[in-house]
């Protein structure tokens, strides 16, 4: 049995600038505000994937500041965060007054007032830097999709879409453990050239009470909580079932995940061309911009047009033996 390892870095503390690579982005940090700086490094840390053979260098500055504007949410809402886009570069408030702006070939400018770090302000923190890295992420030719992906003993690469909390995760650990392949559970990226999807994290974000269904993961609930906004624990892949991680798939399938309780155990059926679209299109964040939109639609539409689609149900005791892996294999080959 391996153990559960918590990240080196996430108690060390953040200078600046700090340099860390995020897919195919090299992110450099700094600024007057070592403690937002600890926050923002913290959240990098999650995307300490696969190395990228071609960087693209950011800098984020981060700021003692005070509010000066209030976004719109014209261009993006996200939870407590407005953000709008002029002349091509972004600005974005949140109700904890932490906020960010951006010109296009400067540094982004991130303003953190004099507020308690608690866990709305830190999540406040993470939702700016989740723009910083979607919105530059695209520049690099890239779209970022919340999902998870696996490949099957016979190499097919499985794209597993739901919403937060969906079950993506335990989904992921149950097939991995049973000898599949995964490239993460639910932060990947899909290039706009070849429509390959690719690793961002080496650590799949498991709720503690998963260990009931895996020996492996008897040690999750004393793992820190890894974000502001869940309950979830950090668990590196490697360190439970090694050999299990690889960088990249073809995705030949997606699997559209939902949880129902009327299942005994799980139960699956064939999804449309257009369901397959509408599913892969839940995954992604499609701002108002027309520009921008229309290159994230054509990139999923591209995605969606190589894969077929089947919804899989999953009820209660969907994983108290490891059929479903065998299960879901036959279905797919």
């Amino acid at each position: 049995m391996h153990s559960i390892q918590a990240s080196p870095w996430l108690n060390k503390p953040a200078g600046g600038p700090l340099s860390r690579e995020c897919g195919p982005l090299e992110i450099l940090v700094g600024g007057d505000r070592p403690d937002a700086i600890r926050v923002i490094v913290g959240a990098l840390e999650l995307y300490r994937g696969f190395p990228f053979s071609e960087k693209r260098q950011i800098a984020v500055d981060v700021r003692r500041a005070t509010l000066t504007f209030a976004a719109r949410g014209t261009y993006l809402t996200c939870g407590r965060m407005l953000v709008d886009r002029e002349r091509g570069g972004c600005r974005a408030s949140t109700r904890s007054g932490v906020a960010v702006e951006h010109e296009p070939g400067g540094a982004w400018i991130v303003s953190v007032p004099d507020i308690q770090f608690d866990e709305p302000a830190v999540g406040d923190i993470e939702d700016v830097l989740s723009l910083v890295l979607t919105e530059e992420w695209r520049e690099a030719g890239w779209d970022a999709m919340h999902a998870g992906c696996v490949v099957t003993p016979s190499g097919n690469g499985m794209l597993l879409c739901a919403a937060s909390g969906g079950g993506k995760s335990t989904l992921t650990a149950a097939l991995v453990r049973s000898g599949w392949k995964t490239l993460g559970d639910d932060k990947l990226l899909v290039s706009r050239r070849s429509f390959e999807v690719f690793s961002l994290s080496r650590s799949f974000n498991l709720d503690p009470r998963t260990a009931r269904w895996f020996s492996e993961l008897s040690a999750i609930a004393a793992l820190p909580r890894y974000s502001a906004w869940t309950d979830k624990r950090r668990v590196f892949v490697e360190s439970v079932w090694p050999g299990s991680l690889v960088c990249s798939a073809q995705p030949a399938v997606v699997a559209k995940i939902v949880r129902d309780d009327n299942v005994h155990d799980w139960w699956l059926r064939r999804l449309t061309s257009r369901q397959v679209l509408l599913t892969l299109l839940e995954q992604v964040v499609v701002p108002a911009d027309r520009e921008v939109a229309r290159a994230v639609i054509t990139t999923i539409s591209s995605l969606a047009s190589r894969t077929r689609g089947v919804e899989l149900r999953l009820g209660s005791r969907a994983y108290e033996t490891r059929d479903i892996a065998e299960g879901l294999e036959a279905e797919l080959t």
